[in-house]
């Protein structure tokens, strides 16, 4: 349909184009092969040379009783080094490598019945090397004028890089998961939705009695879990997309069938497995058993509070020892401390050794070595033996009094030990945390700040820790922060709320913020901590959303206008109601063809060529003699498209019913151009008909004719020209074009 060359077409026409390849087959001494001169080849194999060389799929023929082999551009490079001396060689011969997996397909296609294959393995030598290929193909049989099978045709697709990822991605599994198997803990995996288990390591079978998980739901495998909150972390990490981390926590489970269930106590995690959109398609259950930690701790925990209500009434813990290591003498405190009776510290029965853990005998030692030296020892901290085998972390502190008696001082630091461990941990936590965590004093001066805030302010610790607060705020929010450091010293928690931040390059960020207070150990409020999450992203798809949802109020308006307009002319003018009904359809579907195509064009408008080819396509042979067009690329916006569309479908309806078209030597010619005007251009189009029945003045005028002059007129903001002449129809419209709304100017 484009503009060209119109001359005559020669016997070889069908080798026209196709790359380099479509030139070598030209230039190919056919002569020489099986197949003859290209001018006396079938139709058959004219045709299917033609839609191959102008292919981007890898296309080949296999042609004659010889497997003659033609092939197009992107089949060279699968070819690779074969190439170029493959075209025109049997096929098996090329091929002569996978030979003996090639044969049976060949003679397969040969006998008339078609070869399809998803994925086939063959090891060629190609490239002067064996090497593993996979390709998707199928073998086409096609048969000549009399009927018989005279070659076949190939669609192929290489898929060696995909075969070969699929397989280092399911090698890649296997071994994650026999990781997992050897895990010291429990690992699951779920699918999601229905909590399905895919996954289950040894640990997770032995924690749930071996009972056979796999590819059952959740609540069906594990029944009595209903009502101990489980499932419901489960739903809550599929609907929300985000991790469950839980620690100590209790849960009675059926270790055997008909058993009485068991409490454990588990510590773990429910990772939400999200796919490339975002969506959760699975939840990744990883943790360890603690039930014999709890336990321990729990004793612990005990045995620190026993010791704290000793400590509120006397302070210090004091023990006599004599040279060899033996208890002589302890005060009340210790003896209430560790259990011991006072009978059993005169009975001259405990020592230093029976009193540590054994772990501990060599600081024991070392500290004793230190005292003989010095005379002092400590203050140094370790564990201490009960009574009744339970253990407490203690500070000492003593020295040799200088008559074989050595005294210690003791001091419970259980609680102290805790407080730090349980510190680390939320450290540990807060460090690793995505958002951004700061503390601040009540004068808003920041004390803490976190690798997450790092990331989203961009200032580094050591920058900001003993900065004002205000350094991340814009100028104009700077109130928020008065009003903020008030709250919090009223103990009061800010709920997430919606604000901007400024980065250190000056760069605002959008942010959810929550603010808490911050209490010492004696309750009183000394600061608040923020905890800002990045919103820019979410807030970003707010303001797409809003831009979609005003551009598609816009374009239905417009639509259901244009359709109006239509049925209420085409009533106008229609003579019976099968008339009117053909009519209606007729451009409604011109104008859905037109939107079709400011769709398909990202919804920046269509182009004249474009509109022209949809509508004349059809009367189109190839020749070049029904439709010409030529012209420069112009894109019209979407207002100016769908008028011009609906006029381009009634000048062709017209041209087939009683123009051009009507008769088998018609022809019709579309031309235009631009130039430039001021700060657009100027668009000068011309629709001429020829070779069509004799056109004469009609009495009256049709939809085309409106539509052309007040519509289309209107909406370019010019002229539209229509000359009847007896050759055929004139149709002349100029109009000026914004810069904005045209292409390069390159005619096809």
């Amino acid at each position: 349909m484009n503009g060209g060359d119109s001359g005559p077409r020669t016997r070889r026409d069908f080798l026209s184009g196709g790359g380099k390849m479509g030139a070598r087959i030209r230039a190919h001494d056919w002569g020489a092969t099986p197949l003859g001169d290209p001018e006396g080849w079938p139709q058959a194999l004219k045709t299917l040379v033609g839609v191959m060389v102008n292919s981007k799929q890898a296309m080949f023929i296999a042609w004659g009783g010889e497997h003659t082999l033609l092939y197009n551009d992107a089949y060279a490079e699968i070819l690779a080094r074969k190439h170029p001396d493959a075209l025109g060689r049997p096929i098996l011969e090329v091929w002569s490598d996978i030979q003996g997996k090639l044969q049976p397909m060949v003679e397969q296609a040969y006998a008339g019945e078609a070869v399809h294959m998803d994925d086939v393995t063959f090891i060629m030598e190609r490239r002067g090397y064996p090497e593993e290929t996979h390709f998707s193909f199928s073998y086409t049989p096609v048969r000549d004028e009399t009927g018989s099978v005279a070659g076949f045709f190939c669609a192929c697709s290489e898929i060696t890089r995909q075969i070969m990822a699929e397989q280092r991605l399911a090698s890649e599994i296997e071994r994650q998961r026999r990781l997992f198997e050897q895990a010291p803990g429990f690992i699951a995996i779920l699918n999601e939705p229905g909590h399905v288990f895919e996954f289950a390591n040894q640990s997770y079978r032995n924690l749930v009695g071996n009972r056979d998980c796999i590819g059952r739901r959740a609540r069906e495998a594990l029944p009595e879990l209903a009502g101990q909150g489980f499932f419901e972390w489960l739903d809550k990490v599929y609907a929300l997309g985000e991790r469950v981390v839980a620690q100590d926590v209790p849960v009675r489970l059926q270790r055997s069938p008909g058993a009485v269930p068991e409490e454990r106590f588990l510590t773990f995690v429910y990772e939400p497995i999200l796919d490339a959109a975002g969506r959760v398609t699975g939840i990744f259950c990883e943790g360890h058993d603690v039930t014999e930690t709890h336990l321990a701790q729990t004793a612990l925990r005990a045995s620190e509070e026993r010791l704290r209500r000793v400590l509120e009434t006397e302070a210090v813990s004091v023990l006599f020892f004599n040279d060899k290591g033996t208890l002589i003498d302890a005060n009340e405190i210790f003896l209430k401390l560790t259990g011991w009776s006072r009978e059993e510290v005169e009975s001259g029965a405990l020592d230093r050794r029976r009193m540590t853990p054994p772990e501990w005998a060599a600081v024991c030692e070392a500290q004793m070595d230190t005292l003989r030296q010095t005379g002092r020892l400590g203050p140094y901290e370790k564990e201490y033996l009960r009574k009744d085998g339970s253990r407490s972390w203690m500070l000492f502190a003593g020295r040799d009094l200088g008559d074989g008696t050595i005294v210690e001082f003791a001091v419970d630091i259980g609680t102290r030990k805790h407080a730090e461990e349980t510190a680390q941990r939320l450290a540990a936590i807060i460090e690793s945390s995505d958002d951004a965590i700061l503390s601040m004093d009540l004068t808003g001066t920041i004390t803490s700040w976190n690798q997450g805030a790092e990331r989203l302010y961009g200032y580094r610790a050591e920058e900001v820790i003993g900065q004002p607060v205000t350094i991340l705020i814009p100028e104009d929010r700077q109130d928020e922060e008065t009003g903020i450091l008030e709250r919090t010293g009223r103990a009061e928690r800010i709920e997430h709320f919606e604000t901007v931040r400024q980065r250190k390059d000056g760069r605002q960020v959008a942010v959810s913020l929550t603010v808490s207070p911050v209490k010492d150990s004696y309750g009183r409020i000394v600061g608040a901590s923020k905890i800002a999450r990045d919103i820019t992203d979410r807030k970003r798809l707010e303001e797409q959303q809003a831009l979609v949802n005003r551009e598609l109020h816009h374009r239905v308006k417009n639509t259901l206008a244009t359709v109006q307009a239509v049925i209420a002319s085409t009533a106008r003018r229609a003579q019976t109601i099968p008339e009117f009904q053909q009519a209606v359809t007729q451009r409604i579907a011109a104008l859905a063809k037109t939107h079709t195509l400011l769709i398909e064009k990202a919804q920046d408008g269509a182009s004249i060529r474009d509109i022209l080819n949809a509508e004349l396509s059809p009367y189109d042979d190839g020749t070049n003699q029904r439709v010409r067009l030529a012209g420069p690329e112009v894109r019209l916006p979407s207002e100016i498209a769908v008028a011009f569309g609906m006029a381009v479908h009634e000048l062709t309806t017209n041209a087939a019913k009683y123009g051009a078209f009507s008769l088998p030597g018609g022809c019709v010619e579309v031309t235009w151009d631009l130039e430039g005007q001021g700060d657009g251009y100027r668009l000068d189009l011309a629709w001429q008909e020829r070779g069509g029945p004799r056109v004469e003045t009609p009495e009256r005028q049709g939809f085309g004719s409106v539509l052309l002059h007040r519509a289309l007129g209107r909406q370019l903001g010019g002229e539209v020209e229509m000359t009847f002449a007896p050759e055929g129809l004139q149709v002349r419209i100029t109009a000026a074009i914004a810069g904005d709304s045209t292409a390069a100017r390159n005619p096809s």
